[in-house]
């Protein structure tokens, strides 16, 4: 898989709206639907750049360097994700379990996990071992299963 310069360009973009609406989670407290949307597009992009780091991983392909980028971009998400979860985003088109709220801080322990492997994928990305990357891949991929096993309802 070729990792095209779209990709790299709507990252950039998402990545700039991330931060601008990162600034504005007051302006939503009363429009849950719309956080709960804005939430699945950061799920959705961190699954992405994950996608992207195990093509990188699986292949031949000599995209490495672009392994940092990535990470880094799974680590920001993270870091901002718990903004994305005021209480009232439980309900309607969400898998967001109740659990969140009544279990805050361990949720937000996940998040700061989430972006530790992150972080630490990226520093190790400069590595031409692949087993580097593999490793780093999977840490992150534990830390994703293990919050949706307790945060998110099953697929209806």
């Amino acid at each position: 898989m070729i990792i095209s310069s779209d990709f790299f360009r709507y990252t950039i973009i998402i990545l700039f709206f991330v931060t601008l609406f990162s600034s504005l989670k007051t302006s939503y407290a009363n429009e849950p639907e719309k956080i709960i949307s804005y939430r699945k597009v950061l799920m959705k992009v961190t699954a992405s750049h994950i996608s992207a780091i195990a093509s990188i991983s699986r292949s031949d392909i000599s995209y490495t360097s672009h392994v940092s980028t990535h990470a880094n971009a799974i680590a920001e998400i993270a870091r901002i994700m718990p903004d994305t979860f005021p209480e009232g985003t439980f309900i309607g088109k969400t898998r967001a379990k109740e659990a969140i709220w009544s279990d805050w801080e361990k949720f937000l322990q996940m998040a700061s996990d989430l972006e530790q492997a992150a972080t630490e994928l990226a520093e190790k990305s400069n590595s031409s071992l692949k087993v580097d990357l593999s490793a780093g891949l999977s840490a992150i991929g534990a830390t994703c299963s293990n919050c949706h096993k307790l945060y998110r309802k099953p697929a209806r």
